[in-house]
C-alpha cells in the first residue's frame, strides 16, 4: 500500500507576520547603529590623532608645561643634603669646602642641640666674603639659632624652678663652653628678662658672707656624684654638709656629702637661698647663681633673693 508524500504545514498568517515585522526590525536598527558609528569616528578620531594630519589630545592650558630633566644629571631627591656652594668671590676649593662645612652646623644646629657650635660657625661665616645672598641666609639662621636658645634657657629655668640644678648645670656648661660671645649676650639679656641672676657670668657673686642654714634631718635629697645621682634622706646636717644614708652593692653606707653635690626636689624658696649661699662659701660662683635663679621663681624667693640679684 503507497503513502501519500506529507505537505509541510502552511503558516498561519499571524506567524508570518512576526516573522516579516522581526526582519525589518533587525535591519532598521542595524542601520542606524551604523550611522551612529560613523558619526562618531567623525567627530572623535580627529582629536584623539586617528586620522593623518589631526592635532591629537591638546595639553590643558591651566596646567603649566613640565620641563624635561637635564639628560647629563640624575634628578636630586627633596630630601637630598644640599649641593656644596660654589666658590666665592677670590675663594678657592678648599676655602668653599670650609664654607660648606661651616652651614652644615649652622643648619643642624638647633636639632642636634649642639646651638654654641652653631654660633661659632655664624661668627667664622661673618668673617668671610660670603656672596650677598648668603649673607642674607646667615641673617635668618642666626635669628633661628637665637630663638632655639631661648628656648633653651627657658627649659633651663624650669629646671631650676623643679631643683634639678645640676641637670641645668650641664645644660649651661654646654651653651658656655665655646666662649661665644652672643651666647653669653643672650644668656644675660634672658636673665634680665626673667628676673634671675646673670648665668653666664662665672666670676664669684659679691654677696654678703652668710652662714647658710642647714637642711632639716628626713628631708628628700638627690646626690649627685660622677654623672649619677641617688634619691635618699638627709640624716644629719650641717651648713655645708649633710649625712645621708647610701645602699650601694656592698650595703648601707653613711656618707657625709658636701651640700654643693644635692638636688632638692620640689624646693622651698629658703632651702634654695640657704645652698645658694654654702655654694659661694664653696667657691663655685656658677652653682651660687642658679641656686639663687631656683629660689627667686619660688613662691616668696624674689623677695628673699632681691638684694642678691645684679651681685
Amino acid at each position: 500500500m503507497s503513502r501519500e508524500p506529507q505537505q509541510p504545514a502552511r503558516r498561519g498568517p499571524v506567524r508570518a507576520f512576526v516573522r516579516w515585522f522581526a526582519v525589518r526590525l533587525g535591519r532598521r536598527l542595524l542601520g542606524a547603529a551604523l550611522v551612529l558609528l560613523v558619526l562618531a569616528v567623525a567627530l572623535f578620531g580627529d582629536g584623539l590623532g586617528w586620522f593623518p594630519g589631526s592635532r591629537g589630545p591638546q595639553p590643558d592650558p591651566a596646567v603649566p608645561p613640565r620641563e624635561p630633566l637635564d639628560d647629563r644629571r640624575e634628578a636630586r631627591p627633596a630630601d637630598a643634603p644640599p649641593s656644596p656652594p660654589a666658590p666665592g668671590p677670590g675663594e678657592g676649593a678648599a676655602q668653599a669646602d670650609q664654607r660648606s662645612t661651616l652651614w652644615s652646623v649652622v643648619r643642624t644646629a638647633p636639632a642636634s642641640g649642639t646651638l654654641a657650635d652653631g654660633f661659632d660657625a655664624v661668627r667664622r661665616l661673618r668673617a668671610m666674603n660670603l656672596p650677598a645672598g648668603e649673607r642674607e641666609d646667615l641673617v635668618r639662621a642666626e635669628a633661628g639659632l637665637e630663638l632655639a636658645l631661648v628656648r633653651e634657657l627657658a627649659h633651663l629655668r624650669e629646671q631650676l624652678r623643679l631643683g634639678s640644678v645640676h641637670a641645668a648645670r650641664a645644660v649651661l656648661v654646654s651653651l658656655l663652653a665655646a666662649g661665644d660671645p652672643d651666647v653669653r649676650r643672650i644668656v644675660r639679656e634672658d636673665s634680665v628678662r626673667s628676673g634671675i641672676p646673670d648665668l653666664g657670668a662665672a666670676t664669684l657673686p659679691a654677696w654678703p658672707e652668710v652662714v647658710p642654714a642647714p637642711l632639716a634631718r628626713g628631708r628628700a635629697v638627690v646626690v649627685v656624684r660622677d654623672g649619677a645621682s641617688s634619691r635618699t634622706v638627709v640624716a644629719d646636717a650641717q651648713p655645708d654638709a649633710v649625712t645621708v644614708r647610701l645602699q650601694g652593692p656592698d650595703g648601707v653606707s653613711w656618707p657625709l656629702v658636701s651640700v654643693t653635690r644635692l638636688e632638692l626636689p620640689d624646693p622651698l624658696a629658703a632651702e634654695a637661698l640657704a645652698l645658694a649661699h654654702a655654694a659661694r662659701r664653696a667657691g663655685d660662683g656658677t652653682l651660687a647663681r642658679l641656686w639663687l635663679a631656683c629660689c627667686v621663681q619660688l613662691p616668696g624667693g624674689a623677695d628673699l633673693g632681691r638684694g642678691l640679684l645684679g651681685r
